[in-house]
């Protein structure tokens, strides 16, 4: 119980200081998009790999701090592009998280978030993984789920504690 207060803390305070600042100052975010605007992975790039439905929580904080206290995830991964192509990879992954109890309304009480326009774009294996109804989205939201060179594309419950991630880096 006591990791859950911990986790959960931790993520409000992250949703606070995304929502006073626009950003995570005392964190790289990546790059910065327009205000208005979502930086999504590129429409041609094609998402390659095995096809592993992966549980294991370690490799998504490792990347997304913020993650720190999820509950369950269910996620897929891979290469963007053609493994023929020189230069470094672009890696992507697709998860659904579940939150810790109250973080997601603590996000949908401090973000500036809007209906969802588009679903979310993961594969195919993890459609039946994304929540039923109604999903929230906003730059905020998808700020404070990135770090350090991984952008995430976040879709957030309406009413649960699920969030929908497309992550994208290098």
């Amino acid at each position: 119980m006591n990791h859950r207060r911990t986790a959960r803390g931790r993520l409000a305070a992250i949703a606070v200081v995304v929502a006073t600042t626009f950003g995570l100052a005392a964190c790289d975010a990546g790059p910065r998009t327009p205000e208005g605007t979502r930086t999504d992975m590129p429409q041609t790039a094609t998402k390659t790999g095995d096809g592993t439905e992966r549980r294991d929580l370690a490799p998504l904080t490792s990347r997304i701090p913020t993650l720190e206290g999820v509950q369950d995830a269910t996620w897929y991964s891979g290469t963007l592009g053609s493994s023929d192509a020189p230069g470094p990879s672009l890696y992507w992954i697709d998860a659904v998280v579940t939150l810790p109890p109250g973080t997601a309304d603590e996000l949908r009480n401090t973000l500036d978030l809007a209906p969802a326009t588009d679903a979310p774009d993961v594969v195919d294996a993890l459609a039946p993984a994304v929540p039923d109804g109604d999903l929230l989205m906003g730059e905020q939201l998808d700020a404070a789920f990135s770090y350090q060179g991984w952008h995430s594309t976040a879709y957030l419950s309406a009413s649960g504690d699920q969030l929908v991630l497309g992550v994208v880096g290098e």
